[in-house]
Formats: C-alpha cells, structure tokens, sequence
C-alpha cells in the first residue's frame, strides 16, 4: 500500500517519525519544527504512523494521548 505525501521527521536524539496519508504537508524538506507548530493536515483516508529509535521501530502509542 502506498502512502502519499509522507512526512518523515528527524528529531536531535536520532528518533524518527513518519506519517503517511496526510493531505496536505506544509513543512519545508530541511526545515527546522517547534514544538506545536502545525506541519500538515490529516486526509480523509487511512493514516500512517510510525516511530523508530535510529532503525529500530517503536511503539508509538506510549508517546500519544488517546
């Protein structure tokens, strides 16, 4: 299954995150985030999440309030 507009973020402790299904990106490749700063919109359809500690996919639950 293919994902568009995929959004992968780096954060400084090698933790990566990445969201697929999005309908709209407005970060900028390179572009430096602070926390709370929108970065897109969700689509109308399945959205992808996931997290990885450098290659290591995590968990991604403990890190969100549901």
């Amino acid at each position: 299954y293919g994902y568009k507009n995929l959004l992968i973020l780096h954060s400084s402790e090698d933790y990566y995150i990445i969201m697929g299904g999005m309908s709209d990106i407005f970060a900028e490749e390179g572009q430096s985030l602070l926390a709370g700063e929108p970065i897109g919109e969700m689509g109308e359809e399945e959205f992808y999440i996931e997290v990885r500690d450098k290659e290591t996919p995590i968990n991604p639950l403990k890190y969100f309030k549901l």
